[in-house]
C-alpha cells in the first residue's frame, strides 16, 4: 500500500529535525568549550552530543512521523462506517496540521539560523554542521538499531499474538519482537479461516443428505385413501 508520508514531507521532517536540534546545539560554546554547563557531565563532548542533540532529533523526527501518520487516523474503508471513517480523517488532518507547523517552524528557523550566522554575522557553521550531522547519523544508527533489537528481536517477543484481542498490553506499546506477534497473529488467523472453511464445507453435504431425506420420506409416506 501507499505510505501516507510524500518524499517533499520526509525532506521537511529531516529539514526541520535540523532545524530542531540546532537550537540545541548552540549551546555547545557555553556548556562545552567554556565548561558553564549546569551539570558537569553536561560538558563532556560526547555527553553533550547525544544528550543534548542526538536524542532530541530522535525525539523531534519522531513527533512529527506520528503526527503525519496519524495511526488512529487509519481506518479500513470496507469495514468502517462513515462515521468513524470520517472521525478517522478528521483525526488525520489535526495531526498533518500539528505536524505541517513544526516542520515549517523548523524549516524557518534553519534559514533564520544560517542568515543570521554567515551574512550578518560572518560567522562559520562547519562545527554546528559537522556536529549536526555526526548527531543525525548517530540518530540513524540507534533507529537501525531499534528496529533490529526491538522490533525484529529474533530471540524475545513480548506481545498478544491472538489476533481476536486488541493490542493493549505494555509489550504491545513496547514492540518488544513485533514482527514474530505479527507473524504469530496472522499464522492464528489463518488457521481460524481454514477450520472455518473446512467446517462449512463438512456442513453442505449434510445438509444435502437431510434435504434428500426429507424429500424420499415425503415420496414414500402414502397418502390418504380417498373412497
Amino acid at each position: 500500500p501507499i505510505h501516507p508520508l510524500s518524499w517533499i514531507e520526509r525532506v521537511c521532517m529531516e529539514i526541520a529535525t535540523w532545524g530542531f536540534t540546532m537550537g540545541t546545539s548552540l549551546m555547545h560554546r557555553r556548556w562545552v568549550e567554556e565548561n558553564h554547563a549546569p551539570l558537569e557531565f553536561l560538558s563532556d563532548e560526547q555527553t553533550f552530543s547525544m544528550l543534548m542533540v542526538t536524542i532530541p532529533g530522535l525525539i523531534v523526527w519522531w513527533t512529527l512521523f506520528l503526527l503525519f501518520t496519524c495511526k488512529r487516523g487509519q481506518v479500513n474503508h470496507a469495514h468502517s462506517t462513515q462515521v468513524q471513517t470520517k472521525k478517522a480523517w478528521w483525526m488525520r488532518c489535526v495531526g498533518a496540521s500539528f505536524a505541517y507547523f513544526f516542520c515549517v517552524a523548523g524549516v524557518a528557523y534553519t534559514i533564520y539560523f544560517f542568515v543570521e550566522k554567515v551574512l550578518n554575522k560572518n560567522q562559520e557553521v562547519e562545527p554546528y554542521l559537522e556536529r549536526l550531522v555526526i548527531a543525525r547519523l548517530k540518530s540513524y544508527l540507534i533507529f537501525w538499531f531499534l528496529i533490529f533489537f526491538v522490533y525484529f528481536n529474533p530471540l524475545i517477543s513480548w506481545g498478544t499474538p491472538d489476533p481476536n484481542k486488541p493490542q493493549t498490553g505494555i509489550g504491545d506499546l513496547i514492540g518488544l519482537g513485533q514482527w514474530r506477534i505479527e507473524k504469530q497473529r496472522f499464522q492464528v488467523k489463518c488457521v481460524e479461516v481454514a477450520r472455518r472453511n473446512q467446517e462449512e464445507k463438512l456442513e453442505i453435504p449434510e445438509l444435502h443428505l437431510e434435504s434428500l431425506e426429507v424429500v424420499q420420506t415425503d415420496v414414500q409416506t402414502p397418502g390418504p385413501d380417498i373412497e
